[in-house]
C-alpha cells in the first residue's frame, strides 16, 4: 500500500526533518512512500533564517542525497509548487478523514513525548490570540483545532529509527577514514556554543533553545568525562555550524572539524551521512542537527536541554540528560 507524506505545511526544514521518522516506520511494516516537497527556495531555521545556514541547496540535497539514498526504491520523491493558505486548509481537512495521507503535524506532533506535546500545544494556543496579524492567528487556530482533533490517530501511523546510506559515487574524504581507523570511540558534537553569535542571529539562543544553564553546564562536564575517561582513544566530531565554541575545552589533536563541510567538497545531505557514520556516539541539545542524529540506530545519543527534537522511536539508543555514571553503567560507552 502506498502512503502520502505532504512536507509542504511548514517552512522550517527542522520539523519537515521529522518526517524520515514516519517514512522509515511506514516502510519497515512493508508499504510504499510518496514523499510530497515543496519547490520553495524559501526554507527558514527556526530561529528565522539565514542564507549561509540554508541555502536553496541545502533542503534538494537533504531529501535527494540523503533521504532517498536511504529508502530506496520504496521512497517516490514529487517535488511541487508550494502550497497556498487556502490549499492548505483543504489539505488539512482531508488529512482528518484520508488515512492514507499524512501532514506536518500528523509526524511532528504525533511523535512527540506526551508532556511534550502538551507545551507545544500551549505555546500555539497563545499564537491564536497572539499573533502578529489576522491570517496568521487563522492559520494558527485551524492547525490547533487539527492538533486538538489529533487524526494521527486513526492512521496507521508507524515512527521507526535507521540508518543513513549514501548516495551513489559518494567516497568518504580521507580525513574521516583516517580518524576513524585512529580512534575506536568517536563522539558527535552538534550542540549550539556560539557565545559571539557567528552564525546563530539570536542571542538568547547562543547556546541553544530553551537554555537552562545548569543543564547546559551539565552537557559540558559530561563532555570533559568522556575525555578524561576515554583519553586518546576519544576523537571528537564537529558538525554543525553552530557548535562554534566547543573547541576550546576539547584537544585539537583530537578533533574532526566537519563544520565548514563546504571545504570538503560535500552537500548538506553527504555532511550529515558522512558526520553519523563516523560517529559511534553523539551528544545533543534540541536542534534540527538532533533530528538528523537521534534517528540513528547505530549510534548512542546523549541528550541534554529536554526531548523536543528527539526521535523518540529510538529510545533503547537515547539517555536523556544523564549523569556519566548512569551513562557508563547502562551501557552507554559500549560499541
Amino acid at each position: 500500500m502506498n502512503y502520502v507524506v505532504d512536507t509542504r505545511f511548514t517552512r522550517l526544514l527542522g520539523p519537515i526533518c521529522k518526517s524520515a521518522e514516519l517514512i522509515s516506520g511506514l516502510i519497515s511494516q512493508g508499504h510504499t512512500v510518496t514523499l510530497l516537497v515543496s519547490s520553495s527556495k524559501g526554507f527558514d531555521s527556526f530561529s528565522g533564517g539565514k542564507q549561509f545556514t540554508w541555502n536553496s541547496s541545502h533542503p534538494a540535497s537533504y531529501f535527494l542525497d540523503l533521504i532517498k539514498p536511504t529508502f530506496g526504491d520504496k521512497l517516490n520523491i514529487r517535488v511541487l509548487p508550494p502550497l497556498s493558505r487556502i490549499s492548505k486548509l483543504g489539505m488539512m481537512i482531508v488529512a482528518v478523514f484520508n488515512k492514507k495521507y499524512f501532514i506536518h503535524y500528523d509526524y511532528a506532533w504525533g511523535s512527540l513525548s506526551e508532556k511534550t506535546f502538551d507545551e507545544f500545544r500551549l505555546r500555539h494556543k497563545l499564537e491564536i490570540t497572539h499573533g502578529k496579524g489576522f491570517s496568521e492567528r487563522l492559520g494558527s487556530f485551524f492547525s490547533y483545532v487539527y492538533v486538538y482533533l489529533k487524526p494521527w490517530r486513526r492512521k496507521p501511523i508507524a515512527f521507526s529509527p535507521f540508518v543513513y546510506k549514501p548516495c551513489d559515487n559518494f567516497s568518504l574524504p580521507n580525513k574521516c577514514t583516517e580518524f576513524i581507523q585512529r580512534f575506536p570511540i568517536r563522539l558527535l558534537i552538534s550542540s549550539t556554543w556560539d557565545d559571539q553569535l557567528n552564525f546563530e542571529p539570536i542571542k538568547e539562543r547562543a547556546r541553544g533553545v530553551d537554555y537552562i544553564e545548569s543543564e547546559f553546564e551539565s552537557m559540558v562536564s559530561f563532555v570533559h568525562s568522556m575525555a578524561e575517561r576515554y583519553g586518546n582513544e576519544i576523537g571528537f566530531v564537529l558538525a554543525s555550524k553552530k557548535a562554534v565554541d566547543w573547541p576550546k575545552i576539547l584537544p585539537e589533536s583530537q578533533i574532526l572539524d566537519l563544520r565548514d563541510f563546504e571545504a570538503f567538497d560535500l552537500s548538506l545531505g553527504q555532511s550529515i551521512y558522512t558526520s553519523c557514520f563516523t560517529a559511534t556516539h553523539s551528544i545533543s541539545w534540541p536542534s534540527t542537527y538532533c533530528i538528523w542524529v537521534t534517528g540513528q540506530e547505530n549510534i548512542k545519543h546523549v541528550v541534554f536541554g529536554g526531548d523536543r527534537d528527539v526521535v523518540l522511536s529510538n529510545s533503547k539508543n537515547i539517555f536523556l540528560s544523564p549523569s556519566f555514571d548512569y551513562f557508563l553503567n547502562s551501557g552507554g560507552a559500549d560499541e
